[in-house]
């Protein structure tokens, strides 16, 4: 009778340390899991951010470019003598016909 007794708490004990053991695997996979979704979301989060930033820097170098073909353009008028009063008055409102030599 005590031996069944025993082989039942034993049994008992086991699966209990069984189930405490699965419990904390388990915790510690969902933990990992969330870590890994967040990490992703931080990751993709970043990569919008660099693309937008890259966006925006090739809008700034296409308009710095255009800006510098125009000077260069004004410039080039200037030293072959072709620059008219008409094209000083055509150049932008915004700007300073000097501006290509002032930079």
């Amino acid at each position: 009778m005590k031996s069944k007794k025993i082989k039942k708490y034993f049994t008992k004990y086991i699966l209990e340390f069984f189930v405490i053991v699965m419990g904390i695997t388990f915790s510690f996979f969902v933990q990992n899991v969330r870590n890994d979704i967040q990490i992703d979301t931080k990751r993709e989060l970043i990569i919008d951010n660099l693309l937008s930033e890259l966006e925006s820097n090739q809008a700034y170098i296409d308009d710095k470019k255009q800006v510098f073909r125009r000077e260069m353009e004004y410039v080039n008028k200037l030293l072959l003598d072709s620059l008219s009063t008409k094209e000083i008055k055509k150049y932008p409102k915004n700007l300073s016909p000097l501006n290509p030599f002032l930079v």
